[in-house]
């Protein structure tokens, strides 16, 4: 499956009156060829903007958008677009409104009567055919819309873009249009190419009955994708039985989850929050579990806090609205505190404080099978696999990990670095973890690096294989960490405590066999992790399907963890002077004259944790008291020689 339409890091700021207005930001999507696509999300997020870039009414700001791997520089043939207000010419008829749109695209490749043919042809498939020769002004709103998908349609557009079309319209003739809709588009892939549908609208029943996925924006000014949905409910779909589908209605309680109190909807800011609320972000990944299951079992209560999770679709928006304090706190990849204050990402000068460890292991290197027929952890048959891809290319291969100076950065670096590769043989783009499978399927990445569930999707979606697990690079390296908002960790030290506690007491629940099960199925709910129960319990439990025929490979040694009774909990300095000591050594650029001593000093709170850990203790607890830990300096050298890898 191929990238037909790729939003690759786009931003776009208007100057106005005020000043400059940032309406999205950050934005990156990949859309194959015949995808239905609707973006939704409340008034003034951004997405008409990005519909309008795709169109080539905007340019961006940043970034770039591409159709077929050319770059969008102006409206074209290949893409036509229905608006709410119809717009339709006023002194023409319907036929004519139609012909003129077929006129300006085939005027030189079909005679007049093949043009009228055609524009009569899906003035008849919109069941327009006895009004043609009526104005726009004397149709109902119902039959302008028809008139402009006709229009739309019949220029035979490989991307058709839709700007609300349906809003003002009744329910009865919005019902009627959606099939409509449905039929000209599935007709469109007897031409042999099936257009591809970006829709906006505001309507959750609407999206869910017609799309693929659905992109959900977060609010504006500087909106940007904060999560997107697939809808899995095979199609042809049936109107009348859909709302009784289980998948629709975990579907659309997700979205009204999103656009209301969730993640993406009417979020309150830090300072409105009351005293007990605690406001924490989370990705989608497994290792999420500690916050899941701390709400689950109302541990939040047990030590005097209301704890509020907040998902959400990349590390960049976590790194953000820790920052403004939009966000209390984070499950957060545990190096991104010192990628930002190193200046491998900005801002430099953040500083954001890690509480404790929640998680370690369970991450993993994903390779395309096509592209690397080796063996798990063969490092020397990848070094092979990857110069031969790079002769017949012409240049560098394209891995992703999710956050510049991330946890899954280094490891990827780490691999690659082990294999004997060097920065002149590869580029390590961003890619969102939800969107690694999907990208690593349409080619635009040969491999990446994310958390779980994404490496056992990618396995059981044929999309790629786990070459290596994290766990074979560091046994029990740090991953995830409570990361602090500055405003939360110097106005509300108590809660800190408070969600600390709980959050430790998750983590020796977790690390309890007896569990995996029940938290599996917490996990695969819609408002956490989204995944199927059976994909994240496999690799919960150490049994990897490794895909692309390899077989399983057994990790119920070194499985993810998220305790270990409390020995890998620590918030450890030793952790954040390795990272920061590693990240130029990995060909990531850094601020000149690192202080690794003061930074760390400044990121780590190390005598909050033994508080804590005391706290607890005198409550009945056996947490153990931190002690430093001796680090292995180079992972490279660990993987050639110490590693279960020492015969790669």
């Amino acid at each position: 499956m191929n990238p037909f339409v790729q939003i690759q890091g786009v931003n776009k700021t208007f100057k106005t009156a005020k000043g400059p207005y940032t309406a999205v930001r950050d934005i990156n999507l990949t859309v194959a060829q015949g995808e239905f696509i609707a973006f939704i999300g409340h008034s003034g997020c951004g997405k008409s903007t990005v519909l309008n870039m795709i169109a080539g009414l905007y340019q961006p700001t940043e970034g770039k958008v591409l159709v077929e791997g050319r770059e969008i520089k102006g409206p074209g043939s290949d893409r036509a677009m229905v608006f709410q207000n119809y717009a339709l010419l006023p002194w023409l008829s319907v036929s004519e409104n139609v012909f003129q749109a077929v006129d300006s695209v085939y005027e030189k490749t079909m005679t007049g009567e093949e043009k009228r043919a055609l524009a009569l042809k899906f003035v008849d498939m919109v069941g327009l055919s006895k009004h043609r020769d009526k104005l726009p002004g004397q149709l109902s709103g119902g039959m302008k819309q028809r008139c402009a998908i006709a229009r739309a349609f019949a220029t035979k557009p490989d991307v058709l873009l839709l700007d609300e079309p349906f809003g003002a319209l009744d329910a009865l003739t919005k019902g009627a249009l959606h099939d409509e809709l449905l039929e000209i588009w599935n007709d469109s892939a007897n031409n042999g190419r099936k257009q591809t549908i970006f829709m906006v609208t505001h309507d959750i029943d609407e999206a869910i009955y017609l799309c693929d996925r659905i992109v959900v924006f977060t609010n504006g000014p500087g909106a940007t994708i904060g999560e997107i949905i697939e809808v899995p409910i095979p199609r042809p779909r049936d109107k009348r039985l859909i709302s009784t589908l289980s998948a629709y209605s975990e579907i659309k309680g997700r979205l009204i989850d999103l656009l209301t109190v969730g993640s993406l909807g009417a979020q309150k800011k830090a300072g409105t929050r009351d005293a007990k609320t605690v406001r924490v972000g989370f990705m989608p990944l497994t290792d999420c579990a500690p916050l899941v299951m701390a709400k689950e079992l109302e541990l939040d209560f047990k030590y005097g806090i209301k704890l509020e999770l907040a998902k959400d679709s990349s590390w960049m928006n976590v790194r953000d609205k820790l920052i403004t304090g939009e966000l209390d706190a984070a499950h957060c990849l545990w190096s991104l505190p010192m990628a930002l204050a190193a200046g491998v990402a900005p801002p430099s000068d953040a500083r954001l404080p890690v509480a404790m460890t929640m998680s370690a292991n369970g991450q993993a290197i994903v390779l395309s099978g096509e592209n690397f027929p080796v063996s798990y952890g063969d490092l020397n048959g990848f070094r092979e696999a990857a110069r031969l891809l790079q002769t017949r290319r012409h240049g560098p291969l394209t891995f992703a990990s999710t956050f510049p100076g991330g946890t899954h950065d280094m490891w990827m670096r780490a691999t690659l670095d082990a294999a004997g590769l060097t920065p002149d043989d590869y580029k390590i783009v961003t890619v969102p973890p939800p969107q690694m499978v999907l990208n690593l399927q349409m080619g635009q990445i040969d491999g990446f690096c994310a958390g779980e569930p994404w490496p056992a999707l990618a396995a059981s979606r044929n999309a790629g294989w786990t070459f290596l697990a994290s766990q074979d690079i560091w046994p029990d390296h740090p991953e995830k960490a409570l990361v602090l908002s500055p405003q939360f960790w110097e106005e509300r030290r108590d809660n800190v405590k408070a969600l600390m506690k709980a959050l430790l007491e998750a983590c020796l629940w977790l690390d309890d066999p007896r569990h995996l099960d029940r938290a599996a199925q917490r996990l695969a709910a819609p408002e956490y992790v989204g995944t199927a129960y059976e994909v994240i319990k496999g690799r919960l439990e150490g049994v990897y399907k490794l895909g692309d025929g390899k077989g399983e490979r057994d990790f119920s040694d070194s499985k993810m963890a998220f305790s270990k009774g409390g020995t890998l909990n620590a918030p450890r300095a030793e952790y954040a002077r390795w990272f920061l000591s590693h990240f130029a050594p990995f060909g990531l650029g850094t601020t000149p004259e690192i202080n690794e001593d003061a930074l760390t000093a400044q990121l780590i709170l190390s005598d909050l944790y033994l508080e804590v850990v005391q706290e607890m203790n005198e409550a009945g607890f056996d947490l153990p008291i931190p002690t430093v830990k001796t680090l292995e300096p180079n992972l490279a050298v660990q993987l050639r020689s110490e590693s279960p890898l020492a015969t790669a």
